[in-house]
């Protein structure tokens, strides 16, 4: 899905994706700082937890 997005809004150089995941034990929803990069483990932005990523969604940053 995010390859087909970026690809819809006119490719890499004019977009890119930004994934997160939420928070097993906190909730919170985090987004990676690397675009276009999916990691297996991600660490809570709000409270440290070091986890498995199972389930990620992603935000698209479109360059104007």
């Amino acid at each position: 899905m995010a390859n087909k997005a970026i690809a819809a809004a006119g490719g890499p150089g004019a977009a890119r994706v930004y994934f997160k995941f939420t928070c097993a034990k906190c909730g919170n929803r985090c987004q990676f700082t690397e675009p276009n990069k999916l990691y297996e483990r991600g660490v809570c932005c709000e409270c440290g937890t070091d986890q498995p990523v199972t389930e990620a969604g992603f935000s698209l940053a479109l360059q104007l």
